[in-house]
C-alpha cells in the first residue's frame, strides 16, 4: 500500500514539474515576442526595408508588364483591285495604320487614280483592329493626277469575327467634292467594300467586292490583299 502511494506521488510530481516547464516555455515565447515587436517599432523604416519593398514592388510591375495587353497596334499591308464594269482596270492600294487604346491614324497610297489618303480614326467598339470592331474616321485625300485637288474623307469600318480564325469585315466612305476639271475629276463619291478573311497569328489574307462612284466614274470589281499586325 505504501509503495503505491509512493509511485502516486512520483507521477504527480512529474506532472507539475511539466506543466511548470510548459507554462515557463509560454512566458518566454511571449516575452521574446513582445522584446522583437519593441525593437522592430524602435528600429522603424530603414534602407533595409525599402530595399525589400523596392525590388518586390519591381518583380509585381514585371509581371504586370508581361501579362498586360499593349495599348498600341499597327498595321501594314495592301490589296491588288481588279475593277471589270464598266472596262478592265487594276488598282493597288498600300495601307499604313497607328492606333493607340481607342484613336489611330491610317495613311492609304492609291495607284489609280494617284492619290493619298490620310484618315483620323475613333474606334468606338472593341478592343483592337484585329478583332472585332466598329471604327469611325474622317480625314482628307489628295489627288495630283491627272487633276490636283483635295477633298474631305469620312465613313466607317466594322469588323466581326464568325469564327476564331475568320469573319468579315465591311467599309462604307463618302468623299467630299474638291475642285472638279470639264471630266468631272475631283467630284465627290462613295466607295464600299466587303471582305471576307482568315487570321493566322498576326497575318490576315482577305477578299471581297468593291464599289466605287468616284471621279465621277462608277467602278465594280473586287480585290484581294493582305495584312500585317503588330
Amino acid at each position: 500500500m505504501r509503495g503505491m502511494f509512493r509511485k502516486v506521488g512520483v507521477v504527480l510530481v512529474c506532472a507539475a514539474i511539466g506543466a511548470s516547464v510548459s507554462r515557463a516555455d509560454e512566458t518566454y515565447t511571449f516575452v521574446v515576442k513582445k522584446a522583437d515587436e519593441k525593437v522592430q517599432a524602435k528600429r522603424g523604416w530603414n534602407l533595409q526595408d525599402w530595399i525589400a519593398q523596392r525590388d518586390s514592388m519591381r518583380t509585381r510591375d514585371l509581371w504586370l508588364a508581361m501579362h498586360t495587353p499593349t495599348p498600341y497596334e499597327f498595321y501594314l499591308g495592301g490589296d491588288y483591285r481588279f475593277l471589270d464594269s464598266p472596262k478592265d482596270a487594276r488598282d493597288h492600294r498600300i495601307q499604313f495604320g497607328a492606333f493607340a487604346r481607342i484613336f489611330g491614324l491610317t495613311f492609304e497610297r492609291e495607284s489609280d487614280p494617284d492619290r493619298w489618303n490620310a484618315m483620323f480614326n475613333l474606334r468606338v467598339f472593341g478592343l483592337y483592329q484585329q478583332g472585332t470592331n466598329l471604327t469611325l474616321f474622317a480625314g482628307m485625300r489628295a489627288q495630283s493626277d491627272p487633276t490636283s485637288f483635295r477633298s474631305a474623307i469620312y465613313g466607317a469600318s466594322l469588323t466581326l469575327y464568325l469564327m476564331r480564325l475568320g469573319g468579315v469585315e465591311t467599309a462604307y466612305r463618302r468623299y467630299g467634292d474638291g475642285t472638279s476639271d470639264a471630266a468631272g475629276a475631283g467630284k465627290g463619291g462613295s466607295q464600299f467594300e466587303a471582305n471576307l478573311f482568315i487570321d493566322y497569328k498576326f497575318f490576315r489574307i482577305y477578299g471581297g467586292l468593291l464599289t466605287t462612284d468616284v471621279d465621277p466614274a462608277q467602278k465594280r470589281g473586287w480585290q484581294i490583299g493582305g495584312r500585317f499586325y503588330f
